[in-house]
C-alpha cells in the first residue's frame, strides 16, 4: 500500500521559501529594560511588539535578521505594567 496519493496537492518549489515557521522570541528583564532574543529566518526585517491587552501593539525595536538567531540591541524600554511581547515579522523600511 503506497502512503502517496495521487490527489495530493504538490507546493511548487519557488513557493516554498515563503512557507515559513514562526519566529521564536525569548524575553528577559534586567534595569528596566526588555532584553529580546529572537530565532527567525535570515535576511528579513523583524520588529519586537509590546501589548497590554493583546489587542493593540505597540513596536518597540525593529531588527534585519542576518543570521537565524539575533538579540534586538541595546535593549528596549520595557512597557508599563502587565504586557505581551511578539516578535513579528515586518516589510523593511
Amino acid at each position: 500500500m503506497s502512503l502517496i496519493n495521487a490527489r495530493t496537492v504538490v507546493i511548487p518549489e519557488q513557493l516554498l521559501p515563503l512557507l515559513r515557521a514562526d519566529p521564536v522570541l525569548s524575553i528577559a528583564f534586567g534595569n528596566g529594560e526588555v532584553h529580546a532574543h529572537a530565532t527567525a529566518f535570515a535576511g528579513y526585517w523583524y520588529s519586537l511588539e509590546a501589548s497590554g491587552d493583546l489587542q493593540n501593539w505597540t513596536s518597540l525595536a525593529t531588527h534585519f535578521a542576518e543570521a537565524d538567531a539575533f538579540e534586538f540591541a541595546g535593549g528596549s524600554q520595557a512597557a508599563t505594567g502587565n504586557s505581551f511581547y511578539r516578535v513579528r515579522l515586518v516589510p523593511g523600511p
